[in-house]
C-alpha cells in the first residue's frame, strides 16, 4: 500500500476529517522530507511498513503500532539526543482526543531510543525499525552511507568515535532483535555487519 494513502485510511479510521487527514498528512510529509534526511525519511517508514504487513497478525495493538510508526522520526535533529521524546509528544498532540492510547504510542516510540522493550508490541516495534541491520552487506552498507550523509555536518574526527559508540553499544548487546522470528532470522548477519562498518572505521 503506497505510504500516503496507508495514513489517510489509519486516520479515516480514526474519524479524522479528510481536510484533517491531508493536513496531517502534509505536516508529516514535510518533516520527513527533510533534505538532511537521507535515511529517516519516509522511504524508511515503507520499509517498516513492510515488516509490519508481514508480522501484522502477532500485534496486540496494531493501530497503535502503525501511528507509532508514522511518528517515531517525525522530529530528528542530529545535535540532539531528545528526538524520540518530542516525537512522542507531537504524536500524543494530535491523537489525544482519539480512540487510541496514547500511553502505548508513546512507551512505542520511546522503545526506538535506546532499542529497549518490555511488551510485546515493543519488541515488534523495535525489530521493524532494525531490520535494516541484518539484511545483505551492500543494503546495510547503504544505509551506513546514509546515515553518515545525514550527521556530515560533523568531520570524521568528530563522527567516527560516536559511531564507533553507537556500533559498540549493538554488539554489546545480549540480543540486538527482539523477537524470535528476528533474532533467529538477522541476528548472526547484523551482529557481522555491524563488526564490519566498526573494524572500517
Amino acid at each position: 500500500m503506497i505510504l500516503q494513502e496507508r495514513f489517510y485510511l489509519l486516520l479515516k479510521n480514526l474519524n479524522f476529517s479528510e481536510v484533517e487527514r491531508v493536513s496531517l498528512w502534509n505536516d508529516l510529509s514535510n518533516f520527513y522530507s527533510q533534505k538532511f534526511r537521507k535515511y529517516h525519511n519516509l522511504d524508511h517508514l515503507q520499509q517498516m511498513f513492510l515488516q509490519y504487513e508481514l508480522h501484522l497478525h502477532k500485534l496486540q495493538n496494531p493501530v497503535e503500532v502503525a501511528v507509532a510508526i508514522f511518528y517515531h522520526d517525525i522530529i530528528y535533529k542530529v545535535t540532539a539526543n531528545d528526538n524520540e521524546e518530542k516525537s512522542a509528544e507531537y504524536a500524543r498532540s494530535i491523537f489525544k482526543n482519539c480512540v487510541v492510547d496514547n500511553n502505548i504510542i508513546e512507551n512505542l516510540i520511546l522503545a526506538t531510543k535506546n532499542h529497549e522493550a518490555r511488551t510485546n508490541d515493543e519488541k515488534w516495534m523495535v525489530d521493524f525499525d532494525l531490520s535494516v541491520l541484518g539484511q545483505e552487506w551492500e543494503l546495510y552498507c547503504d544505509y551506513s552511507k546514509k546515515i553518515r550523509k545525514e550527521y556530515r555536518i560533523y568531520p570524521s574526527l568528530i563522527y567516527n568515535p560516536g559511531r564507533r559508540k553507537v556500533l559498540i553499544h549493538f554488539l554489546e548487546k545480549e540480543q540486538i532483535f527482539q523477537t524470535e522470528f528476528y533474532f533467529h532470522k538477522y541476528e548472526a548477519i547484523a551482529r557481522a555487519n555491524l563488526q564490519k562498518e566498526l573494524n572500517s572505521l
